[in-house]
């Protein structure tokens, strides 16, 4: 199998612009990363019954976007593995190459999730390689199991959701919009009054598998692990169908307070963190305007 593996991870390395050294520990991780790649696209491949592949086989499948979870044209997966591995082992310029194939898109889902804070996008390959309190680092965690911008989408999304900066402009100009309502006691009144009774059928416009994640997850607490057991899927999943309806959630929410009650964005993001806060979820405040294409409120 060394061979084998051996065999791409040299080219993948070599496409990326980076030379590898027989018996250094990048190359050990890349070997550990595609060998766990490997393992789960092969046991999916044989579940679709397309049977048995060998290395070689599957390796070539993986370069040319034919996964065991499904096909995406033209992606190379076993190139994503190699550079994860690469950042891990800390190889001089491997951060330079991640950042010049994928800085462009983690700014454009920054724009896109409405992330106010450009430390984030501006830390973010620093942040995916330092260690963790409890583990090493993020970026160690990845081991191809899908593409890896679908994977940094996720975890820049995570990043988004934990961070403590306010997600409204406070510039002088803003405040004194007629767009704007900075007094938060109107926003209470709104609150009460014309959306916190119709939160609740926010959630009946998703369907019943993501009504029912969501409500376990930010409602009743359910860890996400016992979540993932429970509908017989991986954790990750678990995160896109909890943010998926998050999405759709908060999105219904803004329709309805521009449309229905007529509310300044001020305000109805006041009352989406008051209702947040009844529920004892300190997180969801700052998902709110995750939608460029949502209405402008005024």
């Amino acid at each position: 199998m060394n061979s084998t593996v051996d065999k791409h991870i040299y080219k993948c390395a070599h496409q990326l612009g980076i030379i590898l050294d027989q018996g250094s520990t990048a190359l050990d991780i890349c070997r550990y990363k595609i060998s766990r790649m490997i393992e789960y696209h092969q046991e999916r491949f044989v579940r679709s019954g397309k049977g048995l592949l060998s290395d070689e086989e599957l390796l070539c499948n993986l370069q040319r976007g034919e996964f065991g979870t499904g096909r995406r044209e033209g992606y190379d997966l076993v190139a994503d593995v190699v550079l994860a591995a690469l950042l891990e082992a800390g190889v001089n310029g491997a951060p330079e190459v991640f950042d010049c194939r994928f800085k462009s898109q983690v700014q454009k889902w920054a724009a896109i999730y409405r992330c106010r804070n450009p430390e984030i996008v501006e830390s973010f390959t620093t942040d995916l390689l330092l260690p963790r309190k409890k583990s090493g680092s993020r970026i160690s965690t990845y081991n191809g199991f899908a593409p890896m911008d679908g994977w940094l989408k996720q975890v820049l999304f995570s990043q988004i959701i934990k961070d403590p900066q306010p997600r409204i402009l406070e510039s002088p100009e803003l405040l004194m919009s007629c767009d704007i309502d900075p007094m938060e006691e109107y926003a209470r009144k709104d609150c009460k009054e014309k959306l916190a009774p119709a939160f609740a059928h926010m959630f009946d416009t998703l369907d019943d598998v993501h009504r029912t994640v969501l409500k376990m997850a930010i409602i009743d607490n359910v860890e996400q692990k016992k979540i993932a057991v429970l509908f017989g899927v991986r954790d990750y999943k678990i995160v896109r169908m909890k943010q998926k309806a998050i999405e759709q959630v908060t999105k219904a929410f803004f329709n309805y307070a521009a449309n229905e009650a007529k509310l300044s964005e001020i305000s109805t993001q006041e009352c989406l963190r008051l209702i947040m806060k009844h529920y004892r979820i300190e997180s969801i405040p700052v998902l709110v305007n995750l939608d460029p294409s949502l209405p402008k409120q005024g």
